[in-house]
């Protein structure tokens, strides 16, 4: 019922990263920390080649009990079981502000590995300041657990999306979401 909700809730930033992802159908597609999979399904209705990853297997499990043609899989971000130069297109939303800055580079680094050189990585999360209702996303961050919670801190403190450097790479900010076409 929760995620039912949330899914609701994006449903509007869904649509956005969906609209720059520009996808083909015959595009791959790589929705990396997916979640319960909404993402990967908006995406599944224009490539026949949508996959997604979540560490959660629980996630994961609910994703694949909605019945799609998304191939869904239990995995480290930072470890994508894919082959270099795969992905014409990877998206990551609303994840990175749960990770530190250690572990933000090195999923950085893994989308980089497996998107093709003239992919599209799509980056989705929170802007600074926190839009309106921040209190309520604070809450919520707090609910999710202590590390999750200070990692959440640590990339609000760097401005959020505004701020955040990858390491040999430049970006293109439109709103909350950053495109890097590689």
């Amino acid at each position: 019922m929760l995620y039912t909700i949330l899914d609701y809730i994006l449903r509007s930033v869904r649509t956005k990263v969906l609209e720059m992802s520009e996808i083909k159908k015959q595009d791959k597609v790589l929705d990396v920390c997916c979640g319960t999979g909404a993402q990967a399904f908006l995406f599944s209705r224009h490539s026949d080649f949508v996959y997604g990853i979540d560490l959660d297997a629980r996630m994961i499990e609910f994703a694949i009990n909605r019945k799609s043609n998304v191939r869904f899989g239990v995995a480290y971000a930072e470890h994508l079981p894919f082959p270099d130069h795969y992905f014409d297109v990877v998206s990551i939303t609303l994840a990175l502000h749960e990770k530190d800055e250690e572990l933000r580079q090195l999923v950085f680094s893994e989308i980089k590995r497996v998107v093709k050189k003239d992919g599209r990585i799509i980056i989705a999360d929170y802007n600074y300041p926190l839009p309106f209702l921040g209190f309520l996303v604070r809450i919520i961050e707090r609910l999710a657990g202590e590390y999750h919670y200070e990692s959440f801190k640590n990339y609000l403190s760097l401005k959020g999306l505004n701020n955040l450097e990858f390491k040999e790479q430049s970006f293109a900010i439109m709103n909350t979401i950053k495109i890097i076409k590689i």
